[in-house]
């Protein structure tokens, strides 16, 4: 049996290593997962490599199956690849497997560091002028009809309020074209406003 004391705390809680579980089975799920966390430098596997590295292995179809184990704990990840899968330590910070001389950088704006974004500031800025732009239009289209008594002309009104909204939509559509730009444009290349 392999040394599984190498392995993360958090790790050997989830995988049955108690005498009992040795007692049933010539290959436990723990001995496959410290030989994976045991080799970072080999950050994919195959049944057959992981059976070429255990020592006194049982067939390939059980290191297959303790494998599959280690994907249904969420230990491993697996993706089926030439005839048959492929296999990687679950490392939280990626979905793929993790070269061991690789930092993997998670980046996540906050929601203020959003609003700091030009482009996004514009964009919900002109969304509230549209939203209050609409109610002297509707002002004015109920001031036309009669419902309404309005201190200047329905017509001026209407026309203000459509002067306004197709600037604040002009704003809008020039927010999200910034955006689109600054999303595309290359890494040395920025716009300031």
């Amino acid at each position: 049996m392999s040394d599984l004391s190498s392995l993360p705390h958090d790790v050997q809680q989830k995988l049955k290593t108690g005498p009992e579980a040795v007692k049933q089975n010539k290959l436990l799920p723990a001995e496959v997962a410290a030989v994976m966390y045991d080799h970072p430098k080999k950050c994919i596997w195959t049944k057959k490599s992981m059976h070429a590295e255990l020592e006194d292995p049982p067939t390939p179809e059980t290191v297959r199956k303790k494998l599959n184990d280690l994907v249904e704990i969420g230990l491993c990840k697996s993706e089926p690849a030439n005839r048959g899968d492929i296999y990687w330590w679950d490392y939280p910070e990626t979905d793929y497997p993790k070269p061991p001389d690789v930092e993997v950088e998670q980046s996540k704006l906050t929601v203020n560091e959003l609003f700091q974004l030009n482009h996004i500031g514009l964009a919900v800025l002109s969304v509230v002028g549209i939203t209050v732009g609409v109610i002297p239009l509707f002002m004015a289209i109920f001031g036309i009809a009669g419902v309404v008594p309005l201190p200047i002309s329905p017509g001026t009104l209407l026309n203000y309020s459509l002067i306004y909204l197709l600037i604040c939509y002009a704003v809008f559509i020039g927010a999200i074209t910034a955006g689109v730009i600054d999303k595309f444009l290359p890494e040395d290349v920025s716009i300031d406003w």
